[in-house]
């Protein structure tokens, strides 16, 4: 599948959105994460705590597999699928 968001971004495979009052996370199985919004604890992921008015990859999770991400007040979890057959 491939869609396009209103915020000019061509996206491809399965979309998951998690949401909270202040910020959104979106991730695809194509290992693309990206988060937007406020940001005052860092609950965005890019390092930092800029405010996002438009969705920006987070580059630490680029090409990881993520099993779910979740968020709460102030804070956001990324599980990663590891692979121990190396």
């Amino acid at each position: 599948m491939r869609i396009r968001a209103h915020f000019g971004i061509d996206w491809y495979g399965t979309t998951t959105i998690y949401t909270r009052c202040h910020f959104l996370i979106v991730s695809s199985d194509m290992s693309v994460v990206l988060s937007w919004g406020w940001s005052e604890h860092g609950q965005l992921g890019h390092g930092d705590e800029e405010n996002k008015s438009i969705p920006s990859v987070i580059q630490a999770m680029v090409g990881k597999q993520i099993a779910a991400i979740t968020s709460g007040n102030g804070f956001s979890i990324a599980i990663e699928i590891l692979d121990d057959t190396k």
